[in-house]
This record gives structure tokens, sequence and C-alpha cells, in this order.
């Protein structure tokens, strides 16, 4: 029943109680660790008070000490099988506690691993916080450090592939900037039939092309700071990659047009929406910047059948 007790209130949780004078730290080793590899925390009661504190440690020494792993969305990271299996079957009593007094300026700590306990099987960002309970019989009492956030990466040889990967995207996205006007049109749609938005934004001057979306556009007029301004910006250009929802079958090149550093490319889409198709005949107008990239600017659309 005690292993069943703990359990249950591990679960649903027990009162942060005050105990004036005493914190939870936790201490880790380095702020960036590598995925399956162990995340040693030493975990710290410190006794900043005048007075002596007393407290139990359990044989078991999750019954003294636990953790909460959340993500950056704040999702909890569960308890990994082999853990729950074992404080389901290991049973503490008293008798196995450790009487702990700190005098003042006194400290207790313990190492863990915390990849022994939870799941973390996804690289990125991770926040921490320690939970020390010092009577092991009493759940419901608990002190709480503040959250840590550490930085999981992909284990060293992945992350080497995924750096090669994305410095092959990088070189593209370089090299794409650089086409002429109908090979930009072709290239940006071509990225929207294949939801890389990345290479379809890269095509586009948001900040230009704001300017034919009225709320868009006033709203960014409007912006009183220039952190607002780029978050306009942000959603605008989010917004453009939902904003064509029909299903693109397939495109023409028209015609392309140039004069000095202004373009049009005619361009005629074919969508498909509930098993019905229609072409859309757009003219993108793009101007060529500074780097001699063409970019979009605005465009005019209208139905051809």
């Amino acid at each position: 029943m005690k292993r069943i007790a703990f359990l249950i209130i591990f679960l649903l949780g027990g009162t942060v109680f005050a105990a004036d004078g005493i914190k939870v730290e936790l201490q880790f080793f380095t702020q960036t660790y590598r995925l399956n590899d162990p995340i040693p925390v030493m975990v710290n009661v410190v006794n900043t008070s005048k007075e002596q504190f007393h407290f139990d440690v359990s044989s078991l020494i999750y019954e003294t000490f636990f953790f909460e792993v959340k993500t950056p969305k704040n999702e909890d990271i569960v308890i990994n099988d082999l853990f729950q299996i074992e404080m389901k079957n290991n049973f503490s009593s008293s008798e196995d506690y450790r009487d702990i007094t700190l005098n003042s300026g006194e400290s207790f700590s313990k190492t863990i691993d915390i990849n022994q306990w939870y799941l973390v099987k996804d690289s990125g960002y991770y926040f921490v916080k320690g939970v020390f309970y010092p009577n092991p019989d009493d759940k419901s009492k608990k002190i709480e450090s503040v959250y840590y956030k550490i930085l999981v990466k992909p284990p060293l040889m992945i992350e080497s592939e995924l750096l090669k990967e994305e410095q092959a995207k990088t070189l593209k996205l370089q090299q794409v900037k650089l086409l002429p006007p109908y090979e930009v049109v072709s290239d940006m749609i071509d990225a929207k039939m294949k939801k890389d938005w990345n290479r379809f934004l890269v095509h586009i001057d948001a900040e230009r092309l704001i300017q034919s979306f009225d709320s868009f556009w006033i709203e960014y007029k409007n912006a009183k700071t220039g952190q607002y301004a780029l978050e306009v910006i942000e959603r605008f250009k989010k917004y453009l990659t939902v904003y064509w929802q029909d299903v693109v079958e397939s495109y023409t090149i028209k015609k392309s047009t140039i004069e000095a550093d202004k373009a049009q490319v005619e361009c005629d889409v074919t969508y498909i929406l509930r098993n019905v198709s229609y072409i859309a005949r757009y003219t993108f107008i793009l101007y060529k910047n500074h780097n001699g990239e063409w970019l979009v600017e605005n465009y005019i659309v209208h139905m051809v059948k």
C-alpha cells in the first residue's frame, strides 16, 4: 500500500510547504547534453536558516528526491518503463531511513541521473525542477527548486549529418536567390507544391508584398515599435504559407518580361478543389535588390477557367 500511495501522490502532486531558510537547488555539470547520454544533476538541500534542520533520507532515493521535467511547450516528460517497474516493486520503511541534521550553512547533496528515470527521447530544450520530500512518509509536503533549463543535442554522429543537411539546404537557398525572374516564380511555386516554406519565402519581399494585404498593412504601418513591426511581418509570412490552400496540380510559365531592375512573369496555375480543377493566371511583379536577387513584391491574379 505504501508504494501505491507514493505513486498516486506523485501523479497527483502534493502541497508545497514553506520551510524557512531551506532551499533546494540543482547543479548541472554542463548546460548541454547528448541524447541517450547520462544527464547527472546534483540536488542540494541547503540550510540558510539559523536553526538546525532535521529530515529523513530513504534508501530508495526517489522517495526523498524527485524531478519535474517539461518541454518548452509545458508538456510533462513521462517516466520510463523500467523506472516505473522499479518504483512499483520496491518497498521501504522508516527503518531504512537515515536521519540527517543540517546546521546553519550546511547542505546535503545527492547526484542523480535524470536519464535513468525519465524518457528523454527527443533533442531540444528541457526545463527541470527538483522536488524534495523531508519526510518520505508524507508526500503531501514538499520543497521545490526553481526550473533549470538544459539543452539535449542529438548524438554526435547524427548532429554531424544534420549539420551537413542544413549546410546543403543553405547552399541551395543561396543558389536559388540568384535565379532569373521566370525561374524564381517557377521555384517559388514548386516550393509551395512541396511545402518547402523556407524556399518559398526566400523569393518574396514580405515588407513590400504586405502592402497589398490591407489588414496586415495597416497593422504594420501603425506598429509603435520596431519589434512589433517584425512580429507583424512574421505573422504575415506565416499567413502566406496557408493563404493559397487549394492544391496546385501544375503550372506553366507563359511569359517573362525584364526591364532593367523590374520584371513581370505571367504564369498559369492549375488548382484542384474537391476534385474540381480551375486555372488562375498570375502576373508576378519582381524587382532586383542590391544583392542581385529577384524578389516578388506584388502580384495580380484572375481566373482563366
